[in-house]
């Protein structure tokens, strides 16, 4: 294998004097020397082999272009997916921003609603405070027309729905109280008709609802439920949806019922609520009494 080598690159080496040698020959002698045929013969012995050290040393240049452009790819990788991730964050944008106007145009479209001027505003902590185990604090107050005891609404599976009621207020921010707060007693009505009917306080936590009727004609599970209003509309305006009956409980030998609401807002995901603003000249008063008649 060594001596094939050593023949080789000794054959090689004699090829390439000869070519030279003939160059130098055809120059001081011209095209038609004899020198001229032993070049084209040489041209032809040669040729494969220069070719054969052009592809060679062609390689290594393809590499390294190839490894050029492959830079260039991953920048453009880089910028595409930049541009995707910015494309994404806009879509998320729009349609948080679509979701918005369709909770407002819910709120707004309520015939209660409509009836009060109704201040826009967001939720933006919820907690406790004032003494009250479930608030939120929304981002509107005084300056916009918030006052203490006004009612607050939010989006529902029907259009809207009964948030709370306004206890604090603060130039920029108020407090609300959340339905589903123990200490929230709102007087309720059946939405298909009737008067007074009871009362729901919260059971805390973002839960269910707790329902005491004084009729002796109970709810019907699937029943709704809407606020039946306080004096001077202050602090709950009448006929907002309070929730749904989900389960009936009588006492026997008594005209009270039991019965758990389910509240008409999802107040695990309270964002955008409505605070509804009666006209100036309404008075507050007090709202409904808790107290039961047995």
């Amino acid at each position: 294998m060594g001596r094939d080598s050593r023949r080789t690159r000794l054959v090689l080496t004699l090829l390439l004097l000869t070519s030279l040698t003939l160059l130098l020959l055809d120059g001081r002698s011209g095209g038609s020397s004899p020198a001229s045929k032993a070049r084209d013969a040489a041209g032809t012995v040669l040729g494969p082999v220069e070719r054969a050290a052009s592809a060679v040393t062609r390689g290594p240049r393809n590499v390294l272009g190839g490894l050029s452009d492959l830079g260039t790819k991953d920048a453009t990788i880089r910028d595409l997916r930049a541009e995707n991730d910015r494309l994404r964050q806009a879509q998320a944008l729009q349609d948080d921003t679509a979701r918005r106007l369709r909770e407002w145009e819910q709120l707004t479209r309520s015939p209660t609603v409509a009836t009060f001027p109704v201040e826009p505003a967001r939720v933006i902590a919820l907690s406790s405070a004032q003494g009250f185990s479930t608030t939120a604090t929304i981002d509107a107050g005084s300056a916009d027309g918030v006052r203490v005891d006004t009612t607050v609404v939010g989006p529902g599976s029907s259009g809207r729905g009964l948030v709370g009621r306004v206890v604090a207020v603060q130039a920029r921010t108020s407090t609300v109280l959340l339905a589903t707060d123990p200490d929230c007693y709102v007087g309720i009505r059946r939405a298909k008709g009737g008067g007074l009917f009871g009362g729901v306080a919260g059971t805390g936590g973002g839960r269910d609802l707790e329902l005491t009727g004084f009729e002796p004609d109970p709810p019907k599970v699937g029943e709704a439920l809407v606020s039946a209003g306080s004096p001077g509309d202050a602090p709950f305006v009448k006929d907002v949806l309070v929730g749904t009956v989900t389960v009936v409980r009588t006492a026997p030998g008594t005209s009270t019922t039991r019965a758990t609401v389910r509240p008409a807002v999802d107040f695990a995901h309270l964002d955008l609520v409505g605070v509804v603003v009666p006209p100036t000249g309404a008075v507050p008063r007090a709202s409904v009494p808790r107290s039961s008649p047995r």
